[in-house]
């Protein structure tokens, strides 16, 4: 394999690296920082009842990762519950 077939599969490696950790929108699947001071709920708090890190929480409110459908599943819950408490 010469020098130049090794960068471009480097490159192809970074390339590749970079669109699956790029940030993505989770406000289009599951608004949750507006869910979470709607209902003035903090990250830690949120966290616990998830049973996630904060820092999970952090990550998908900062759309740093996708939030995954069964954590979506577990918003949606949780946020339909709060609404309930409301009424």
């Amino acid at each position: 394999m010469t020098e130049q077939q090794k960068q471009e599969i480097i490159q192809e490696l970074k390339d590749y690296i970079d669109f699956i950790l790029k940030p993505i929108d989770n406000d289009e699947v599951f608004p949750l920082k507006d869910l979470m001071s709607d209902y003035n709920i903090t990250q830690s708090r949120l966290a616990h009842e998830l049973g996630v890190r904060r820092e999970t929480i952090n990550r998908w409110v900062n759309n740093k990762r996708i939030i995954p459908d069964e954590y979506a599943e577990k918003l949606h819950k949780f946020f339909e519950y709060q609404l309930e408490l409301d009424h």
